[in-house]
């Protein structure tokens, strides 16, 4: 009897085990349609995003945090225009990149990242997923050209 116990909570617990750690499937199509869906710049304050940026889809990484089950899509951008500001004393190169999570709820929130900085070699690959290449300044937009966040960040040397 004790045996049959053992095995019947062993069995349950496995059970319980693995409903907690389901893990959900999402499909990065559908996500990346969702989010273009509600992607807008027509509301953004500043014109020159508005009218110079392009997100580029199908250039994207995907971030899944299955722990708090939530997604993350980082999308590469380009400007119609050059992303370099200067002057006689120096030159501040920069990046866009749009970010959208989904939540617990599968609500999407959207931001753009401007990564602003001396060096142009480190925005070639530049993540917000992983900026430890990074030194510069990060700056977080709502799609309304509100500041979200601005965050300094140096490698360390």
């Amino acid at each position: 009897m004790k045996h049959l116990l053992k095995i019947t909570f062993l069995f349950l617990t496995l059970i319980m085990y693995n409903c907690e750690n389901e893990i959900i499937e999402t499909n990065p199509y559908e996500d990346i349609q969702q989010i273009q869906n509600k992607f807008s710049l027509k509301d953004f304050e500043k014109s020159f995003i508005k009218e110079n940026l392009e997100v580029n889809w199908n250039d994207f990484i995907k971030n899944d945090n299955m722990k708090n089950s939530t997604f993350m899509y980082e999308f590469n951008t380009s400007l119609k225009t050059k992303s370099r500001l200067e002057n006689e004393k120096e030159a501040l190169d920069y990046k866009y990149k749009v970010l959208a999570f989904k939540d617990v709820d599968k609500n999407w929130s959207i931001e753009l990242i401007k990564f602003l900085t001396k060096n142009a070699k480190t925005l070639s690959n530049v993540s917000s997923f992983s900026p430890t290449s990074f030194s510069g300044t990060l700056y977080h937009y709502d799609l309304n050209g509100k500041p979200l966040k601005i965050k300094a960040m140096k490698t360390e040397s």
